[in-house]
């Protein structure tokens, strides 16, 4: 019971810290100004039921996509803490990864009359780097049990970084923008460990095949 707990612990802190939503929080009030409160909310909500759609999508059709890549574990890991380092440090310097969002792409969103599942859904929340955490923890969950505490993981995530994302305007007013990159920083910093991590569990699962072992 206390290894599910932590289990499901660690799954949340990984996929939080990678939705960013205190980084996001500055973004969502530049896409949505001229919007009422209640419109705000509207898009807040139609935005993180976009993300929870399609990280659950990923996370129960990750083997799939192994399978039909024909994609080995370590080389995801590898590959997927790289990606994760490198928004890492983005985040460490307080700025907005432009694996999420570029500044063409939020001036351009600024424009749209609706923004909930694009860019905000997607990729502001639902991106590459949060795309391959949830599937990599569904990879390290060896059961079913533990797969169904990472499916828990996401709503629950995705449920917090709403509640921060509603709270916008009040959060600016209390934290400031400077207060947000702290945040943001420290958050960057959990993300660069769990990335090292990633890439350390990639290389020992290719170690036989970087070293030409073969599985009997």
């Amino acid at each position: 019971m206390q290894a599910g707990f932590a289990f499901l612990l660690k799954c949340v802190i990984a996929i939080f810290v990678i939705l960013n939503p205190f980084g996001n929080v500055p973004i969502l009030l530049s896409l949505t100004q001229g919007l009422s409160a209640e419109s705000r909310r509207s898009v807040v909500a139609r935005s993180s039921i976009t993300a929870l759609g399609i990280l659950l999508a990923f996370a129960l059709a990750g083997q799939f996509i192994f399978d039909l890549f024909h994609i080995t574990i370590g080389a995801f890991r590898i590959a997927g803490g790289i990606l994760l380092f490198v928004i890492s440090l983005s985040m460490l310097y307080g700025e907005h990864s432009g694996t999420k969002i570029t500044p063409k792409e939020q001036a351009a969103a600024a424009q749209k009359a609706d923004v909930a599942v694009s860019p905000m859904g997607t990729p502001m929340m639902a991106g590459p780097g949060t795309i391959v955490t949830v599937m990599s923890l569904m990879d390290q969950a060896k059961h079913w049990s533990d797969k169904s505490l990472v499916l828990l993981a996401i709503p629950i995530a995705i449920g917090v970084g709403y509640l921060i994302l509603r709270l916008g305007p009040p959060l600016m007013l209390r934290l400031g923008e400077g207060g947000l990159r702290v945040m943001t920083r420290m958050m960057g910093l959990v993300l660069a460990v769990i990335a090292v991590q990633f890439v350390l569990n990639g290389v020992h699962d290719a170690l036989p095949q970087i070293l030409g072992v073969k599985h009997h």
